[in-house]
């Protein structure tokens, strides 16, 4: 789950993404397919070199038919530098076998 939390930095690197605080944080949703749901691991990464991130992170998960199966907010988070920790693990009876996420990060001041 690491190193695809990884490679979704490096491809938000390379696309030239980061352009601001925000874009270094970065999630990763992970599925695996039992018999009759889908476990979820959910994890999130700062990849900024010197600012702790502290907010909400809010993680939508849709399913094939991009209905959305899945919302979740994480309150206070808090991320130092170079810090990567699993969120939390998360089950759906929804069918998982194509899917796809998004994220928004919502930083405390």
């Amino acid at each position: 789950m690491l190193t695809d939390l990884d490679q979704n930095f490096e491809d938000k690197k390379a696309g030239s993404e980061l352009q601001s605080f925000e874009d270094y944080i970065v999630v990763h949703a992970g599925a695996y397919k039992n018999e009759d749901d889908a476990d979820m691991e959910i994890y999130a990464g700062n990849y900024h070199e010197s600012q702790t991130y502290h907010g909400h992170i809010t993680l939508f998960v849709y399913d094939k038919n991009d209905d959305e199966v899945f919302t979740e907010m994480y309150k206070n988070v808090t991320l130092a530098p170079g810090e990567k920790k699993k969120l939390d693990t998360a089950f759906t009876s929804q069918p998982m076998e194509t899917y796809r996420y998004r994220y928004e990060t919502h930083p405390q001041m």
